[in-house]
């Protein structure tokens, strides 16, 4: 029986690419990182941009997102500014009164005069209210409505017609969901208490059983 001769193992030499692979990835990845937030900026400015020219057409679900994606990318006073003003003007129009004006569109700004006017008394703002409404401007309408309430809030059409203009808002303007519940329950809240000071109105009551 032969003898086995022992040989060692031959250890190969470990050459350094894992290492430096490891710190090409990582180096790729880094270049990548601050072209990203270097891109951050100017793409955040081109959302805000599209949102400003959104909200100036009163595309208010539009002009929501646009902001959303700016903010998304950088934290910005400026944007949450934008974001709360968008917001805000979906409950009142006069908060973007100024882009409004900047349209310069006769028609509407003369509709929009005559709805920040103080008319005679609750009868001629309710008056106003309806042909707001028939011109398809109900949050004009709703200006002239809160008017007329101010003036007499035990006068039934004030309160009527300030629901059907918190209502017909919901049906011609498009809202955020949050903003829709909003003026569906102010519609709601309206139609409630012209009902208290008629109860026999059945208008009012065909209002309230769409809202049930």
């Amino acid at each position: 029986m032969q003898n086995k001769i022992y040989s060692p193992k031959r250890h190969r030499n470990k050459l350094p690419f894992p290492s430096f692979n490891l710190a090409m990835f990582v180096l790729v990845i880094l270049i990548l990182l601050v072209i990203i937030t270097a891109l951050k900026p100017p793409i955040a400015i081109s959302f805000t941009k599209s949102g400003d020219k959104k909200l100036r057409d009163e595309k208010f679900v539009e002009a929501t997102v646009e902001y959303k994606k700016a903010d998304f990318l950088i934290d910005s006073v400026e944007i949450d500014a934008k974001l709360k003003k968008v917001n805000e003007a979906q409950k009142d129009i006069l908060v973007i009164e100024d882009l409004i004006r900047e349209k310069n569109d006769i028609e509407r700004l003369d509709l929009l005069n005559q709805a920040k006017s103080v008319p005679i008394n609750e009868y001629e703002s309710v008056l106003i209210v309806k042909k707001m409404l028939e011109a398809d401007e109900p949050m004009f309408a709703l200006i002239v409505a809160n008017t007329a309430l101010e003036m007499n809030r035990n006068y039934k059409d004030a309160w009527l017609y300030h629901a059907i203009a918190h209502l017909e808002t919901t049906q011609k303007v498009k809202l955020t969901s949050e903003n829709r519940n909003f003026h569906n329950t102010k519609a709601k809240e309206a139609f409630e208490k012209a009902k208290l000071l008629d109860p026999n109105d059945e208008l009012i009551d065909k209002y309230l059983n769409q809202l049930r």
